[in-house]
């Protein structure tokens, strides 16, 4: 596995902890995410899912944005998987998408219809792009 990290700009700061990208070549890969604020991820290529407290799961897709979660939530990817993350600070979900939290807690979203419906395009751009 890969995982690289860049800082935001100074500007985003206080609304985006960290940017990341991920690449993994196994066929499967699970993992335990302690709680957290969120994440907005755009998958390159690959897929996975996400179970929440209670049960709760939720497939990904090209751009998949998760609230908070207030436990421990497991990841499953099907690789081989590329995507690019950013970890969301709290202030992110008022202050740079316009949603709010709560309505997201413990739970995920495609993020194209949600916050930003221009981006498909965009992010069919890149992932046509990525590396194999």
């Amino acid at each position: 596995m890969q995982l690289q990290f860049a800082k935001p700009a100074p500007a985003l700061s206080h609304l985006v902890a960290t940017y990341y990208l991920l690449t993994e070549d196994y066929i499967v890969m699970e993992d335990v995410q302690r709680a957290d604020t969120g994440h907005l991820r755009i998958f390159l290529y690959g897929s996975g899912y996400y179970e929440f407290a209670k049960g709760k799961r939720y497939s990904s897709t090209r751009f998949f944005l998760n609230g908070p979660f207030t436990q421990n939530m497991r990841s499953v990817v099907q690789g081989p998987v590329c995507f690019i993350g950013v970890a969301l600070f709290p202030e992110s979900w008022g202050g740079l998408l316009g949603l709010s939290a709560a309505d997201f807690t413990d739970r995920a979203e495609d993020a194209a219809p949600l916050a930003w419906r221009h981006c498909g395009t965009m992010v069919r751009s890149i992932a046509a792009a990525a590396p194999r």
